[in-house]
């Protein structure tokens, strides 16, 4: 954030233990709602991919509802500091805020340990399942038209399969490059009783992590045509009209 840049120049936090607080509050939240968000992709391409005959019933006319319920629940879990429950605080970097987890508190350590299974390993475990049940979906297709190679059908649904099985390793390995660090610091630095981890190692783990929402956008706008198309032309001040159902398209043919 323009906050954080501008503290990081100048190699401490300018704005105030109320200002904070709130810059703690927006990171947090804004982090927990984008994996929901991408959660909730995840879970909505299973079931365009691999139960379509439910996705007009359930899907299509809920979309809303859930990205709304994904800011919710974001909001909610990121608000709980602010009533006592944990508490932002400036991180060991000096120019970034969050939850407190660099201490010896109890209940300040439950809620880091339940926002890392809440907020990390259900989000994970969801794209896990997901993905893995797309790629054995579209495999067992491609083998059913595998005889005739030559066809049309045939090569696109094996050059489908193929994007498809790229897209989720990206998206999979981006999660665990971001995430995986801050879970083995925290964990380790809460195990510990001493709590003599060096401080960059202790500093980098939060900010590694938060890079995660940046990537998985990019992600799918580099893997999804149609996304890219449309970004391009708003860009360039092109006039541009997408209805509900090809934005529904574009995300769940990457």
């Amino acid at each position: 954030s323009p906050t954080c840049a501008l503290s990081a120049w100048f190699r401490r936090w300018l704005w105030g233990s109320t200002f904070c607080m709130l810059e703690g509050f927006l990171c947090h939240f804004l982090v927990l709602t984008s994996m929901y968000i991408i959660c909730y992709i995840s879970f909505h391409r299973y079931m365009v991919v691999c139960r379509p005959v439910w996705v007009p019933k359930c899907l299509y006319r809920r979309d809303y509802a859930v990205c709304a319920a994904c800011f919710a629940l974001g909001c909610l879990w990121a608000s709980v500091p602010l009533f006592g429950w944990s508490r932002y605080r400036l991180e060991i970097n000096g120019v970034m805020c969050g939850p407190e987890w660099n201490t010896n508190n109890r209940r300040n350590m439950t809620y880091i340990y339940i926002g890392m299974a809440l907020g990390l390993a259900v989000p994970f475990a969801v794209m896990i399942f997901s993905y893995c049940n797309i790629i054995i979906k579209i495999a067992k297709v491609t083998r059913k038209i595998s005889g005739d190679k030559n066809s049309a059908i045939a090569r696109n649904k094996i050059q489908m399969e193929k994007s498809i099985m790229l897209t989720c390793i990206l998206i999979i390995m981006s999660f665990l490059t971001c995430w995986t660090p801050t879970l083995v610091v925290f964990v380790i630095h809460g195990m510990s009783t001493e709590k003599k981890l060096p401080k960059v190692v202790l500093a980098l783990p939060p900010i590694i992590g938060k890079m995660q929402s940046l990537l998985d956008p990019i992600v799918y706008v580099s893997r999804n045509k149609q996304i890219r198309m449309a970004a391009y032309k708003w860009c360039c001040n092109n006039e541009i009209i997408l209805s509900e159902e090809n934005v529904i398209r574009a995300l769940t043919t990457i």
